[in-house]
């Protein structure tokens, strides 16, 4: 599981928006959204070496958020979820 090093939720009318900063990401790690309903999302290494990974898939289910991408080996990053 990544670890996360903060985590906020900001409300933009009926939808919120989750903004989660994690650390020691790896391929597959999971984490659990604070958000009833996450819908969808996005993931930005902030890695500052080559292997960072440039596209990293986001798979939700329930509230459990699954990061992928080959490349990913404790790196740090930014997951921003869409939901209610």
């Amino acid at each position: 599981m990544a670890t996360v090093a903060n985590q906020v939720i900001t409300v933009q009318g009926p939808i919120k928006m989750e903004i989660i900063n994690l650390t020691a990401v790896t391929d597959a790690d999971t984490v659990t959204s604070l958000l009833q309903r996450p819908t969808f999302g996005f993931f930005t290494p902030t890695t500052d070496d080559n292997s960072a990974a440039e596209k990293v898939g986001v798979a939700i289910s329930g509230r459990t958020v699954t990061l992928n991408n080959d490349d990913l080996s404790s790196d740090t990053g930014v997951l921003i979820l869409f939901g209610f």
